[in-house]
């Protein structure tokens, strides 16, 4: 049994349950045969029924679960709001966003991301498929402006389903644990933790390069194995965010997305008691921002002079 799955089996929400609904694949890389059932979460507290291998890892998923099957990690997304005791919650101020419910136009523009984002090689949860929800009980929800909600479930593939957030619920021998098990089981904490940072920001490299930008890229929002994952604000070109946004001020906000990434880093280094600061993760970078391209040489000055006012030294 891999490790990650040890853990979930430790801090999985019980009191939450999913149950099989009917749904319909509408876009998909896979076989959806091969895939986990759909699900939504259970209104009724009920013994028998209920999907295993399906788990709530609340308070950090939001409309999550995950699924082992067959061996491979899946979020599914749209399944449900898993921090109260209703299931759909319409918010009082997005005008696009019912908590619980994931609309089919989202759903289908991460997919489109997702493919995208293969081909650059951005390490992320691969999104492998969508499916419109067909039980009518979940029909009726608009959005805010009056749009109406079309609900989807998310399928997404991942190395490991627990993201760095969620380390705050796991001894911390645990967590060295699963991060050695993610990357090189063999070697020390400190190299793992350096392959971890430079994976990252190979990603985040990667995506300015073709002059894109993670506007959501956050601990809660990264996986323990740097997999990137819900892609709902990440801006790649020719498919604009939510809201229409392109690359509007682009170089503002790819700086703004470096900080969020050393603070994901140096939040993991805490976490597993290595105590690196902003200048020694810079250190690990470095030679990637040494490749002739404009974006990392544009970069190299800002995290130089960010990093050096976050010494220890």
């Amino acid at each position: 049994m891999s490790t990650s799955l040890v853990i979930l089996n430790q801090i999985y929400d019980r009191a939450i349950n999913y149950h099989p609904i009917r749904a319909s694949f509408r876009e998909s890389t896979l076989d959806p045969a091969t895939l986990p059932s759909p699900c939504f979460r259970s209104h009724e507290k009920m013994t028998e029924g209920f999907l295993k291998y399906v788990y709530n890892i609340s308070p950090n998923h939001g409309r999550s679960c995950v699924s082992f099957h067959d061996g491979t990690f899946y979020t599914l997304k749209g399944t449900g709001w898993n921090l109260s005791s209703s299931s759909v919650h319409t918010s009082p101020k997005d005008p696009r966003l019912v908590f619980g419910l994931l609309g089919c136009a989202e759903a289908q523009r991460e997919y489109a991301v997702s493919l995208e984002l293969r081909s650059i090689g951005v390490k992320h949860g691969e999104v492998v498929a969508y499916c419109l929800i067909e039980d009518r009980r979940l029909h009726g929800y608009r959005f805010k402006d009056g749009t109406r909600v079309y609900p989807s479930i998310l399928y997404t593939k991942v190395a490991c389903p627990l993201r760095i957030k969620d380390l705050a619920w796991i001894d911390r021998s645990l967590r060295c644990d699963l991060i050695c098990s993610l990357f090189s089981a063999n070697e020390s904490i400190a190299l793992v933790f350096q392959q971890f940072v430079e994976q990252l920001f190979g990603s985040v490299f990667a995506l300015h390069d073709i002059g894109g930008v993670n506007d959501s890229l956050h601990y809660d929002n990264v996986t323990v194995a740097s997999e990137i994952v819900d892609l709902e604000w990440l801006y790649y070109p020719s498919i604009p965010l939510p809201d229409g946004s392109t690359d509007i001020i682009l170089l503002e906000r790819q700086r703004k997305e470096l900080l969020y990434a050393l603070e994901i880093c140096q939040v993991l280094s805490r976490m597993i008691g290595s105590n690196s600061d902003f200048s020694s993760i810079f250190h690990m970078i470095e030679d990637q921002l040494y490749v002739g391209r404009a974006s990392r040489l544009h970069h190299l000055q800002y995290l130089y002079d960010l990093c050096r006012g976050h010494s220890n030294e």
